[in-house]
């Protein structure tokens, strides 16, 4: 991707990046949590919590698609080299 392009595409490829980080966030929880109800480190009922954390990690993957394609539809408008290449 060229700079002055990278630059246009500032706001989105941030917006990317961060639904991306909250994704692996959540997933990290998630699994911390399992791990430490399976070691007896917390109790059972730590397990309720764990409901939340997946649709907030489903929703946080929903944002990341949307912002995604975001991403490519809004190249697709600014960068008409990545226009053709897609459509091939």
């Amino acid at each position: 991707m060229r700079a002055e392009i990278k630059e246009l595409l500032k706001d989105e490829l941030k917006a990317v990046s961060k639904s991306k980080t909250s994704i692996v966030i959540g997933i990290a929880m998630v699994i911390l949590d399992v791990v430490l109800v399976l070691t007896s480190l917390l109790s059972i009922y730590s397990l309720i919590f764990t409901l939340p954390l997946l649709f907030l990690v489903r929703k946080s993957y929903n944002d990341y698609q949307l912002n995604q394609a975001m991403l490519i539809f809004t190249r697709m408008l600014i960068d008409d080299e990545f226009e053709y290449e897609s459509k091939k």
